[in-house]
């Protein structure tokens, strides 16, 4: 019959393989992007950083806002069975009235947002652009899109830039970046929809009022 030390050893060792598995913390990771559908963890934090260097506040508090408008934030994307039914319509209730069904899909130019943070609301047309060297220097928007607000983000959103966060379809972030970068630091102001290309209304809900 083994000794009592060795059943303690054996406890001991099977407790430490079972906390140091790898599998238990890649369920942790993917737990955090559940609602967010970026790249693994390991590489959209990595961006994150490399972002969050180069937009000067670190994201401590609010930044004042610039004679152009524009604001950092932090942008990621989603897409399948999370983009059904957005909070902003089908059946939403607002000053505009009572909203029509929509269902967006991996191609709508619309943005997902924390709404108790107030930097946004439903219906908003925001525009939002990357800054780098590429375009005199950094001081003009090196890419730039314009989505609608339409959804909120359910869960993961709250850490963004100066608590702001714009959770996007694969299609609006890849116009930005490429997908596997999974979240970046971006700039952003509001904006109008008849600052939208008539070829890309198609994207767009076209309530309230159309186009």
């Amino acid at each position: 019959m083994p000794s009592l030390v060795a059943l303690l050893s054996l406890i001991l060792a099977v407790t430490h393989a079972v906390l140091s598995s790898p599998h238990l913390s890649t369920h942790s990771r993917d737990l955090h992007h559940n609602f967010i559908r970026g790249a693994p963890s390991s590489n959209a934090n990595a961006g994150h950083q490399v972002m969050a260097g180069s937009n000067g506040n670190g994201g401590v508090g609010k930044e004042p806002a610039p004679k152009d408008g524009w604001r950092d934030t932090t942008i990621t994307w989603y897409d399948g069975d999370v983009l059904a039914d957005p909070a902003c319509y089908n059946g939403a209730e607002s000053s505009q009235g009572t909203a029509p069904d929509y269902q967006p899909d991996d191609s709508s130019m619309i943005a997902a947002i924390v709404p108790s943070y107030g930097y946004a609301e439903c219906y908003d047309f925001i525009e939002i652009s990357r800054f780098d060297a590429t375009a005199k220097n950094g001081t003009a928007p090196a890419a730039s899109i314009i989505v609608q607000v339409i959804d909120f983000c359910a869960s993961g959103c709250e850490s963004g830039k100066n608590m702001t966060w714009f959770d996007l379809t694969k299609g609006a972030f890849s116009k930005l970046y490429t997908l596997n970068l999974g979240e970046a630091n971006v700039k952003w102001r509001k904006t109008t929809k008849d600052k939208v290309p008539v070829s890309d209304r198609s994207k767009y809900p076209a309530w309230p009022n159309g186009w």
